[in-house]
């Protein structure tokens, strides 16, 4: 969110909710929320104004998406309070000059013009003063009723002020604001223009709300400005709100609901209306809604709350609110905002996995980026609960959409149509989708709701595909490309294409087992994403790393790494020397996975098959193995993951690992030094030692199962290497047995203690690491029943090395204090 338009409007909030008793605000910003989910319907497609503040999203009730929309308007009460001036004058005099006169003129600078007006005196002003063409008028004009309440104003601003820039509650002068109240109300009763008797009222109640007389400036309100009968202004709408925030203060909250209601009706300016729909928010709650309404004056006014209502409601298609404003005002602007938003918490609750879901209930979720996600039991029962829920639904909410389109009631029949079509295309009923999607072609809809249709109806082509074929890749070649222009000039549509990218487009390929075109379809979605890079600038499309190690934390990185293998990614290097046909060249269009970058994810493969020579040939050819990892052929007596320093000083490239590797592969059978080496080498290699991003990019540092071994769970050859030290525990094994070096003989047996260690076979209880329960177990057995522990004590109690060790290791230590 931008930093400078969100501190706008959490002033303007802060300033405005003042008027509920002097509160504080919280402000702060991070990520779009409203993007964390997958959305064809955006809020923009509505023309009402001010209206950004009500999208959903779904974990925070007032957040501001960055729609990019245009419909907002600024109108704040400075500038209009400048305009009223201006109109007071009727002069001609420059809102530039109205401003610094009203708000950067010191008091004594007006008593000083005032003296000269009034006395004739010749007392100094400044000459920029004098140049002001405001100055300038009220020379000619003399009138000293409106500078005279400029000077009152100037008296009362330092108690403003204080209120209202100060997070807690100031300390005010209680008798400096009695007089000022007294002050007032002389200067109103002589004052003769309704105008700057209208201003003195303001000041004499906002005084009286400061000093949280809330009772006394009621009556002051009622007293001063009730009886002046002037248009909306500046004043007349803080004096409102000023009201409404008295009657919230002495519990009358239905009176205040309805006060504010009818500011943020009337409100023109973006931060004024969303701060009075934050004092009506805070005023009442939804069964108390009925009491405002019986407070309304016409239908107009009961829409609006019921609106107001409706706009932080989060049930998924609530129809109550919608069908009271379509039946009060069917014309009312709320009407396509609340829409949108049902549609929009629909999405979040639902579209999410009913567009990432493979037989079984495989669910993608790209957002986080967690390919391998499975849920479990109570997540897929309580996805069919929805879906059955849902399914209740839907049929009621889009017969109402269906109804109240072909009313000709409605401002924009169209949108409404295109929401039901889509309601029935997320549950699959697709002749529903159809009838209902040409019902909204045929409505006239306006530019914006006719490419939301066209983008609907799209998705509905690719979403019924079972299987993706040449034919209909062809077809619709030209319809993805509009989608994508369309997004690239329109910010509007950039979050709909990007998310039909990451959702849409891959659930097809994953459908039909294409896993390349998948993995296209996601350096897509990278390539359309956004991001704030480290100098806070926003940088569009991703960048790519020098090594691939560089971009594994892509989604289509770690796809690759995860998903693809040898074969797969040998083709993806041929198919880009290819002549490709259109629709593939498309596809891959934002590709930018280069020859060097390929070989090295295939080396990085090799080398977790122990194929150390492919592994060599693979990174040499690359050109890109940069990556140093620290020694890998010690063994440390303590897994610290962090490298100590003097490994730093022998560190070394991932090309020379690898050939490493291969030279002690091939040494290992007669030479019992090559043999400790490489079994070093690949325990420092496994999840436990310093080296294990060498070939194995995102370590969970958290996760208590690397040391959980399970009888009857199926572990991968690389997973029994990465996670359990398999080949490096049998090769210390060996070493121990064989080695005739004293020193060597104690690693070995120290290294095999380690390697049984992560090969606990008793299940976890179910809570996290963190918690003292899952470690307890592991503890408990680590100390009890490592084969090794026993071993080493006899042997080598008494040794130095062993000594060193028993002061590094816990479990050794309470092995020991037992025997």
């Amino acid at each position: 969110m931008n930093f400078k338009k969100l501190w706008i409007s959490c002033s303007i909030i802060t300033v405005s909710i003042l008027t509920l008793g002097l509160v504080s605000y919280s402000c702060g910003w991070g990520p779009d929320e409203c993007d964390s989910y997958t959305s064809f319907m955006s809020p923009a497609l509505v023309t009402a104004k001010n209206m950004t503040p009500y999208a959903y999203a779904p974990f925070s009730k007032f957040f501001e998406c960055e729609d990019n929309s245009e419909n907002k308007s600024y109108a704040s009460l400075e500038e209009r309070n400048i305009e009223e001036w201006q109109g007071m004058i009727n002069g001609g005099v420059a809102k530039q000059s109205i401003s610094d006169f009203v708000y950067h003129y010191t008091y004594e600078h007006l008593k000083n013009l005032y003296d000269r007006i009034e006395k004739n005196k010749s007392n100094s002003l400044p000459d920029s003063m004098l140049a002001n063409e405001m100055t300038i008028w009220f020379l000619k004009a003399k009138n000293l009723e409106a500078l005279g309440y400029l000077m009152f104003a100037k008296q009362c601003e330092p108690i403003a002020t204080a209120a209202q820039n100060e997070w807690d509650q100031p300390v005010l002068d209680s008798l400096l604001i009695n007089r000022l109240i007294r002050n007032g109300k002389q200067l109103y009763q002589a004052a003769k223009q309704p105008e700057i008797k209208s201003r003195y009222a303001f000041q004499v109640v906002r005084m009286a709300f400061y000093g949280k007389k809330y009772s006394r400036a009621l009556k002051l309100y009622d007293s001063l400005a009730a009886p002046i009968h002037i248009n909306q202004s500046s004043v007349s709408d803080r004096l409102v709100s000023l009201k409404a925030g008295c009657l919230y203060r002495t519990g009358r909250k239905d009176e205040a609901a309805y006060l504010f209601s009818k500011l943020f009706d009337q409100a023109k300016d973006y931060n004024f209306h969303h701060a009075n729909f934050i004092g009506y928010d805070w005023c009442t709650h939804d069964q108390e809604v009925e009491k405002v309404i019986r407070r309304c004056t016409n239908d107009h006014e009961k829409a609006v709350v019921y609106g107001m209502r409706a706009l932080r409601n989060t049930q998924s298609l609530h129809q109550e609110d919608l069908n009271h404003i379509f039946q009060l005002e069917p014309t009312n602007d709320l009407l396509d905002v609340i829409l949108i938003r049902e549609i929009n918490k629909h999405e979040a609750a639902y579209a999410d996995y009913k567009f990432q879901v493979e037989k079984g209930y495989r669910i993608f979720d790209q957002y986080w980026s967690e390919l391998d996600y499975k849920p479990g039991k109570e997540e897929v029962e309580a996805w069919y609960a929805l879906q059955h829920e849902s399914m209740k639904q839907i049929k009621s909410f889009c017969l109402f959409l269906e109804t109240s389109a072909g009313s000709g009631k409605l401002k924009n029949p169209a949108l409404w149509y295109m929401a039901a079509a889509y309601l029935h295309l997320l549950h699959e009923d697709h002749n529903e989708a159809d009838r209902l999607l040409t019902l909204a072609k045929q409505s006239n809809p306006n530019g914006r709701t006719a490419n939301q249709i066209r983008i609907i109806a799209l998705i509905r082509d690719f979403f019924s595909q079972k299987k993706m074929s040449v034919q209909f890749e062809d077809q619709h070649l030209t319809e993805l490309i509009w989608f994508e222009k369309l997004a690239e000039k329109d910010a509007f549509y950039q979050k709909s294409y990007r998310d039909f990218t990451r959702s849409i487009l891959p659930h097809v390929y994953i459908q039909s087992h294409d896993t390349l075109s998948t993995l296209f379809s996601y350096v897509k979605y990278e390539d359309q994403s956004a991001y704030y890079n480290d100098e806070g600038v926003m940088v569009k499309g991703v960048q790519i790393g020098k090594s691939f190690s560089d971009n594994v934390w892509r989604l289509s990185g770690k796809m690759m790494d995860l998903r693809l293998n040898v074969a797969q990614l040998q083709r993806l290097k041929q198919l880009n020397h290819e002549s490709l046909r259109p629709y593939t060249k498309w596809l891959m269009g934002a590709n930018s996975y280069t020859d060097p970058l390929i070989d090295e994810i295939i080396a990085v493969k090799y080398l977790r098959k122990f194929q150390f020579d492919e592994a060599h040939k693979g990174l040499k050819k690359s050109g890109l193995s940069a990556q140093n990892i620290p020694n890998p052929f010690v063994a440390h007596i303590r897994d610290f993951q962090d490298a100590y320093p003097e490994d730093d000083q022998q560190s070394i490239s991932l090309i020379d690992l690898a050939d490493s590797l291969h030279r002690l592969q091939n040494e290992s059978e007669g030479n019992v030094n090559s043999k400790f080496k490489l079994a070093c080498a690949l325990y420092s290699l496994s999840y436990h030692g310093r080296c294990g991003k060498a070939w194995w990019f995102h370590r969970e540092s958290s996760s208590m199962e690397p040391y959980m071994k399970l009888p009857n769970q199926q572990y991968s050859f690389f997973e029994s290497q990465y996670y359990f030290a398999e080949s490096a525990y049998q090769l210390f094994q060996e070493v121990y047995k064989s080695s005739n070096e004293g020193a060597v003989k104690q690693q070995a047996l120290w290294m095999m203690a380690k390697c049984a260690q992560k090969r606990c076979p008793e299940k976890l209880p179910y809570y996290s690491f963190a918690e003292a329960g899952r470690g307890d177990v592991y503890s408990r057995w680590a100390s009890e029943n490592n084969p090794w522990f026993t071993e080493f004590y006899k042997t080598y109690k008494n040794s130095d090395y062993y000594r060193e060790v028993y002061q590094e290791c816990s479990y050794l230590r309470n092995f020991a204090e037992k025997q």
